[in-house]
């Protein structure tokens, strides 16, 4: 139900006045943080004559900050402010709920009285179970199973990518579930572009089935430079060929660059993920590689 429906319904500003308004102060005006849609509801409201007449209770606008805020800064500031009001608050989907705690995740994860997250695709988290219930609370989730098991997951996806594929996911079809998503994160921290390929409808893919989408990303495989910046063996400096190069260099007679070297490139890098946890600059990472990998050709090409 949209706010101006509630309003026609209610014929009151109280359901939406409980929860202060946040604005920024800026000279003589303010510019709305939070409530922008609750005050464009007023106006409609008042300007067609749905029923009576709302004013504009003092103190709607309770709440003012000087200076721009982050996302996770808004964020924080609508948590406290609807916690006084949970049984009015409209319920967040279960995307929305993804998008948010990402924001949150990667931020300010102390905020929901969390550790850190991992800065990589491979390792676990200590506090998963823990981050499920502080993304309940924080957001005043209810039904609690809307919020993913492993919602922890969320914090991978890029800022880049952030926007588009939180759209893809509302294009997913019905079914796709916790397992499915958890796949997902998987693949896309070291294959991002194949698993925007798979969420991308096409013309000859607009009517996608389930098990289609299910089977492609299963067969997704890692990628050669989103795998680097994963392990944390990234030079932004250098393009793809040049960390082939590099961490090839000292191969004698050299080993020529193709898609089969790079994909045994690949499942070496991943064999070797334990060992990067003692180097902790991408230029120490890339170094092991190249040295390991000398002593390894035999093993590898063999």
């Amino acid at each position: 139900m949209s706010l101006l429906n509630i309003l026609n319904k209610t014929g009151t500003a109280m359901s939406i006045s409980q929860t202060p308004i946040i604005g920024i102060k800026t000279g003589n005006s303010v510019l709305v943080v939070d409530g922008k849609h609750r005050l464009e509801a007023i106006r409609i409201h008042n300007l067609e004559g749905h029923g009576k007449k709302i004013c504009f209770p003092d103190g709607l606008l309770g709440f003012f900050i000087y200076g721009q805020l982050e996302h996770h800064q808004k964020l924080t500031l609508i948590s406290l402010a609807e916690d006084s009001v949970r049984d009015k608050k409209y319920p967040l989907t279960k995307i929305e709920i993804m998008r948010n705690s990402r924001i949150m995740l990667r931020n300010c994860p102390k905020v929901l009285g969390l550790a850190p997250l991992p800065k990589n695709g491979h390792t676990d988290y200590q506090d998963k179970s823990k981050c499920v219930t502080a993304i309940i609370d924080f957001f005043h989730v209810f039904p609690a199973d809307l919020v993913l098991r492993n919602i922890w997951k969320t914090s991978r996806i890029s800022d880049e990518h952030s926007e588009e594929i939180f759209k893809l996911f509302q294009t997913l079809p019905s079914g796709f579930d916790v397992n499915d998503y958890d796949v997902l994160f998987n693949k896309y921290s070291c294959a991002p572009d194949k698993v925007f390929y798979i969420l991308r409808p096409s013309e000859n893919n607009r009517f996608r089935k389930l098990n289609d989408i299910r089977e492609q990303l299963k067969r997704v495989e890692k990628e050669f430079i989103p795998l680097l910046k994963d392990y944390g063996a990234y030079d932004k400096n250098l393009d793809e060929h040049e960390h082939f190069t590099h961490i090839s260099a000292n191969i004698r007679g050299g080993l020529a660059e193709t898609e089969k070297t790079k994909s045994i490139l690949v499942a070496y890098i991943s064999s070797k993920t334990n060992n990067l946890c003692r180097y902790q600059c991408h230029q120490k990472s890339l170094n092991f590689y190249k040295d390991d990998l000398k002593f390894g050709m035999f093993f590898i090409f063999s």
